[in-house]
């Protein structure tokens, strides 16, 4: 995965995962290509992405999501519609 617009950033704090604390390096937006029944494509803009080089596994956060009225369930997104996202 990769950044569409990216600032790296000497302000953010540490996060504590599993294994350790692990530095914040940067954030920004990434496009997820998704795709969806009959070989339908979407793009999904995901703003605000934080950059933890050293995190052992990507997270995706429904909290954030639900503040852009879109909400996970049985493992799939919905935007505010009920329409499927992925």
């Amino acid at each position: 995965m990769k950044f569409d617009t990216y600032e790296e950033r000497s302000d953010l704090v540490l996060m504590n995962t599993a294994n350790s604390l692990v530095r914040l390096r940067g954030i920004g937006t990434i496009i997820l290509q998704l795709p969806l029944s009959l070989g339908v494509v979407k793009a999904f803009r995901i703003k605000d992405v934080v950059y933890m080089p050293k995190a052992p596994i990507c997270l995706f956060s429904g909290f954030k999501l639900y503040q852009r009225d879109s909400y996970l369930r049985n493992r799939k997104a919905f935007d505010k519609d009920d329409n499927k996202l992925f």
